[in-house]
């Protein structure tokens, strides 16, 4: 007799919600967590099969509008409902900066494709804060795929069979399945193995986790076991899976072979069915509060995410023990609201039910809503832009004041009466310096490029240096160039600061440097320039090391003499102040555009982790140290618009319109004299 319930599935969907639940809120608690997707695939291909299966033998044929629509009515009610709520919330919670992001990322997950969206955009599942509200859509994305295309194999099976007299449908479908999961198997540890980034999200890499259920569902009524046997497996699949959401973390290459845990040990919990004797686990699994996790698993995986996203968003750090108590309590009320009023009336509707084209439009009608919604955040983003855009360019064509209108310690956000900025804040990342983007190394090249400019002819040879805040002074230093026909060549390695010393960034293996700055310093010293400018940034970490002096300074000194011996003039940037985190400057400066001063930060805070170029300097003598900071910080504060200019494109860099205001206190920081 076919079971029309199965406990432990409930027992598993409530395990799984809570290990992704429990991951997202405290990753460190269970670092490998994100596994409960794995359970919820198996799930869901064991229950589908078994659905198609039964209708097919019962029946004759498999009404796919009957099961498309009932697809539609189970998912996407609560899914639409989820992401209409949560593009309300970004709007009032998120800078405007990010709602053309988040917008693409609803509509993405509307037309349940985000995974191959996320995968396009190589997207870290695990990256901190800045994550998509909408991130966790990528699984239902694969999911709706799968229930698209499975039942078409089902179908094909039956009609092979057909065909072929002799040939069991069972038999029949369990070699299309098993093809189908070796071959994306294979795929999913090809590409992982790789380093594809795109695997995780893939379809093509997970759908073999779906077609294990589906294959249990072929087998599983043939599966005889003692009791003993089926408590055993049962115990031992949850084993599993406990143990693999340990062990297991979000640094190893994962689907691939690591997926085989998550996904046999599920499949070991399906196999075992009812349990029965001393240590079985069916009083555990049968327990009314494991089961109505079960039964509001979906639910609960859906509205879960967005709140831990948008509260890192605003507060600006994950959530700790408390608030993450306090946010799994909302995820729970706002679960059970949804599954009770949403979920369950819309699958138990009868008028929807009656005929599946009823469902079928109601899934077109709920996706076109979703869609609308989600395409609101962008609209409205552009709006603001062109707005801006408009404003910018006015402020261009008279020439921004930026850098000057900061006179005597004090500064203006808006100079005579005009309410504007430049640039955009929504334009303020692409705002880039003058040398070409291809005249940096990414942090992890193996070598540094060279590039020119000035006038190749120019008596005094010219060199810049170091990481990407010496690529956002190039524009400055590029147009004294042309001005004193200097031979300008350019050495820049992002994350790369110009020192003998490690930075800890490159010994945790986030960047090579240490080879690159070998090469570029032999270069250097080979054919010494005149002069040679270095700049880097401030807050970059070092390895430890005995050198009697503070991190980085004995790096610096070093590789200054050595320049300074062999006859070239070095002038030291102190790096530019720090802007505020969180939120960002350029998101703060979107959010209050007429009130910019808010957005500013503390001179003391901006400057902390100042000191290593004098103190480097004083080691070197001959070094000139560049300080401009009075160029960015009243006595003391250091705002984020002066004089009309969004002074900050990011997080620590210029943007190259303020870069650009620099230039004459640059030009009167450097003598004519200089290099000859």
């Amino acid at each position: 007799m076919t079971r029309a319930f199965f406990p432990e599935v409930q027992a598993l969907r409530a395990l799984a919600v809570g290990l992704v639940v429990v991951f997202h809120l405290q990753p460190a608690l269970l670092r490998g967590g994100f596994i409960g997707v794995d359970v919820f695939f198996v799930i869901s291909g064991y229950l589908i099969t078994g659905h198609l299966l039964r209708e097919q033998e019962r029946t004759g044929t498999v009404r796919l509008r009957d099961f498309w629509a009932a697809r539609a009515r189970r998912i996407l009610p609560a899914a639409i409902t989820c992401l209409v709520v949560t593009v309300a919330l970004c709007a009032a919670l998120l800078p405007i900066t990010r709602w053309g992001e988040v917008g693409v990322h609803a509509l993405a997950a509307a037309l349940s494709v985000l995974n191959w969206v996320l995968g396009a955009e190589a997207v870290d599942y695990f990256a901190g804060t800045d994550m998509s509200p909408f991130q966790h859509f990528w699984s239902l994305g694969v999911e709706e795929q799968f229930y698209l295309a499975w039942p078409l194999l089902v179908v094909l099976a039956w009609f092979i069979a057909a065909r072929r007299p002799g040939r069991a449908p069972r038999r029949v479908l369990a070699v299309l399945f098993a093809t189908a999961v070796a071959a994306s198997f294979a795929y999913s540890v090809w590409s992982v193995s790789a380093g594809d980034a795109a695997a995780y999200f893939s379809t093509l890499a997970r759908v073999w986790e779906l077609g294990a259920g589906g294959l249990l569902a072929i087998v599983a009524p043939k599966l005889r076991l003692p009791a003993a046997g089926r408590t055993a497996l049962s115990l031992g699949g949850i084993a599993v899976v406990l143990a693999g959401a340990f062990v297991i973390d979000r640094g190893d290459p994962f689907p691939g072979l690591l997926a085989l845990v998550p996904v046999l040990g599920t499949v070991a919990v399906i196999a075992a069915g009812p349990t029965t004797g001393r240590f079985a686990p069916a009083p555990v699994f049968a327990l009314r509060p494991v089961q109505w996790i079960g039964d509001i698993s979906y639910s609960l995986y859906l509205w879960h995410f967005p709140p831990i996203v948008l509260f890192a968003a605003v507060v600006g750090r994950a959530p700790g023990p408390f608030a993450s108590l306090a946010l799994a309590a909302c995820a729970l009320l706002a679960a059970a609201l949804s599954h009770r009023f949403i979920e369950q009336p819309a699958r138990s509707n009868a008028w929807l039910r009656a005929r599946s084209h009823r469902g079928l439009m109601f899934g077109v009608a709920a996706t076109t809503v979703g869609c609308l919604v989600a395409l609101s955040l962008p609209v409205s983003q552009q709006s603001a832009e062109a707005s801006w855009l408009d404003a910018a360019q006015q402020i261009e064509a008279t020439g921004p004041l930026g850098a000057a209108a900061l006179v005597d310690g004090r500064s203006e956000a808006f100079v005579d009466g005009v309410m504007e900025i430049t640039p955009a804040p929504t334009e303020a990342e692409e705002d880039m310096p003058a040398s070409p983007r291809a005249c940096m190394a990414e942090p992890k090249d193996a070598r540094t490029p060279v590039c020119t400019a000035g006038d190749p002819e120019g008596e005094i040879s010219v060199a810049l240096v170091g990481d990407s805040h010496a690529h956002q002074l190039s524009t400055v230093l590029f147009a004294l160039a042309g001005e004193r026909s200097w031979d300008m060549t350019t050495y820049l390695h992002a994350s790369c600061p110009f020192t003998t010393e490690t930075r800890a960034l490159e010994a945790r293996g986030g960047s090579v440097c240490a080879a690159p700055n070998a090469e570029t310093l032999a270069a250097l010293l080979a054919d010494p320039p005149d002069i040679v400018f270095v700049s880097n940034w401030a807050s970059g970490d070092f390895v430890e090391a005995d050198t009697g002096h503070a991190p980085g300074v004995a790096g610096y000194a070093d590789v200054w003499g050595r320049l300074v011996d062999a006859g070239s003039e070095v002038y030291a940037f102190v790096d530019v102040p720090r802007p505020r985190r969180d939120p960002t400057a350029v998101d703060c400066v979107a959010a209050s555009y007429e009130r910019p001063r808010s957005c500013g930060v503390s001179r003391d805070e901006a400057l902390f982790d100042r000191g290593v170029v004098d103190k480097a300097a004083a080691l070197v003598p001959g070094v000139h140290v560049v300080d401009l900071t009075d160029h960015f910080c009243e006595v003391d504060f250091c705002p984020a618009v002066i004089g009309n200019v969004l002074v900050y494109r990011d997080v620590n860099h210029l943007t190259d319109t303020y870069a650009r205001t620099l230039i004459p206190y640059v030009s009167a920081a450097i003598p004519p004299t200089a290099g000859r």
